[in-house]
C-alpha cells in the first residue's frame, strides 16, 4: 500500500468497522453516532455538525445536509468538485451490481462523472454535488413517478421495478488516444441463476477496471430465501414478522463471496467494493397469514437480526477488523475487496432513507465520494 493510501484506508476501516461497533470514530479518539457521522447541517450562514435532533426532526430536508469529513479535521479524505470527479472517471470502465438501492448509487456515479442517467441530476458549477431533490415524503409511491419519468432508458426499457435492469452507459466521449469510458449496471435481488448468468455476461463485456457489488438478497431475508431444494415461489413466499435473527447461516454470505469471486477471477487486477449493511427503517412487504391469505405488512429490523446477517457476510467475506488506538484497520478481505460503509452514513432506523431502505440522493453522493477516493487517491 502507498505511504497516501494509508490515511485513506484508516479513514475508510474506521468508517466501516465502527458502524459495525455501532459508532463514528472521528479525529482526535472523539466518537460520533451513524447518521451524524461527518454531516454537516447549514444554520443560517454557517455550516455546523449534525446531532440527533436533527435526525429526529422529519421536517428537515437530509439532502440538505453535506457530508465533509475535512471539515471535521479528518485526514484522508478529500473530496472531488464537479471538475476533479469527472476527470478521475474519463476513460474508467465500472460495473455496478445491486438493487434498487445501489441502482441510486449507480445514477450519483454517473452524475458525478457528468452523464447522468437522470436527466436532472446535473452538478451545476459551484454546487456542493449534483442536485436531485425528493419531496418531503418517505413514500416511496410518491417519489416513483417523478425518479422513473427522469431516467435515461437502458437496454431493456426503463429501469423500474423489473430485474430485468442492465445498463453501459457511456462516461463521456471518446477522446484522442483515449475510449469513452462506461458505467455498468446489473440488477440483483431475487438471487436467481438468471441474474448471475447477467452479471457474467456483462462481465465479461468490457475490460472493467472497477466492480462495486450489493450483495444479494431477497424479502428481508426470510429464512428459506436461500434454499434451493425448494421452489423459487417458495423462496419468497413469506417474511416474519418481527425479523428473526436465523439459528445459522442461510446463504446470504456465501451468495456475495459467489458474486465477488467470480469478478475476481474474470478481473484480476480489478478494484473490488464491497457495499456494507446498514440499519433500516420500517419496510413493506408481503406476509403469508395462518390462512394462506397474503398481506401488506411493515416489519422492522432488529439488532439481532443485523448482527446475525454482518457475522454470516464477514465470515464469507474473511473480513477481519482490528482495533487500531484510537481507530481501526481492515487486516483482510476475500480476494482483497474494498469495505464501503454505510451504516455510519444512513444512522439509526434509516435516518438518511427516504422509505426506510432507499438514501436520500446526498448519502448516495457521499458513498460515491469515497469510492473515487480509493480509485483516485489525492496525492
Amino acid at each position: 500500500m502507498s505511504n497516501m493510501a494509508k490515511p485513506l484506508a484508516r479513514f475508510s476501516a474506521g468508517l466501516y468497522c465502527g458502524g459495525v461497533d455501532r459508532h463514528c470514530p472521528l479525529p482526535g479518539g472523539r466518537r460520533g453516532r451513524p447518521g451524524e457521522c461527518f454531516w454537516l447541517r447549514q444554520e443560517e450562514s454557517t455550516w455546523r455538525a449534525v446531532v440527533a435532533a436533527d435526525l429526529e426532526n422529519r421536517s428537515m430536508d437530509p439532502d440538505q445536509d453535506r457530508w465533509d469529513p475535512a471539515a471535521y479535521g479528518q485526514k484522508g479524505f478529500h473530496r472531488l468538485d464537479k471538475h476533479e470527479a469527472a476527470r478521475c472517471l474519463r476513460g474508467r470502465r465500472i460495473l455496478v451490481v445491486g438493487d434498487s438501492t445501489t441502482r441510486e448509487v449507480y445514477t450519483a456515479l454517473t452524475a458525478q462523472a457528468g452523464a447522468p442517467v437522470v436527466r436532472r441530476m446535473r452538478w451545476s458549477d459551484g454546487e456542493w454535488e449534483p442536485a436531485h431533490r425528493w419531496h418531503m415524503s418517505r413514500r416511496w409511491e410518491v417519489n416513483r413517478s417523478v425518479w422513473f419519468a427522469d431516467h435515461t432508458h437502458d437496454r431493456h426499457g426503463t429501469c423500474s421495478f423489473s430485474s430485468r435492469c442492465v445498463r453501459d452507459e457511456l462516461l463521456g466521449a471518446d477522446e484522442p488516444g483515449r475510449p469513452a469510458g462506461h458505467a455498468g449496471f446489473v440488477f440483483v435481488m431475487p438471487n436467481t441463476q438468471e441474474e448471475l448468468s447477467r452479471f457474467q455476461r456483462l462481465l465479461v463485456s468490457q475490460p472493467w477496471e472497477a466492480v462495486l457489488v450489493q450483495c444479494p438478497f431477497w424479502h428481508f431475508f426470510a429464512p428459506q430465501a436461500y434454499n434451493y431444494t425448494i421452489s423459487r415461489s417458495a423462496r419468497k413466499a413469506f417474511v416474519r414478522l418481527p425479523l428473526q435473527a436465523p439459528a445459522g447461516p442461510i446463504g446470504f454470505g456465501k451468495s456475495c463471496a459467489q458474486y465477488v469471486g467470480i469478478a475476481r477471477r474474470q478481473l484480476p487486477e480489478a478494484q473490488i467494493f464491497v457495499l456494507g449493511l446498514y440499519q433500516m427503517g420500517t419496510l413493506g412487504g408481503m406476509a403469508l397469514l395462518p390462512n394462506g391469505q397474503s398481506e401488506k405488512v411493515r416489519a422492522r429490523s432488529t439488532t439481532e437480526f443485523e448482527e446475525a446477517l454482518l457475522h454470516e457476510l464477514h465470515d464469507a467475506l474473511e473480513v477481519r477488523c482490528e482495533r487500531r488506538g484510537n481507530g481501526y484497520a481492515i487486516t483482510h478481505t476475500l480476494h482483497g475487496a474494498t469495505m464501503l460503509d454505510r451504516y455510519n452514513l444512513v444512522g439509526p432506523s434509516g435516518a438518511r432513507t427516504r422509505d426506510g431502505a432507499h438514501l436520500h440522493t446526498g448519502a448516495s453522493h457521499a458513498l460515491v465520494q469515497h469510492m473515487l477516493n480509493w480509485m483516485c487517491p489525492s496525492g
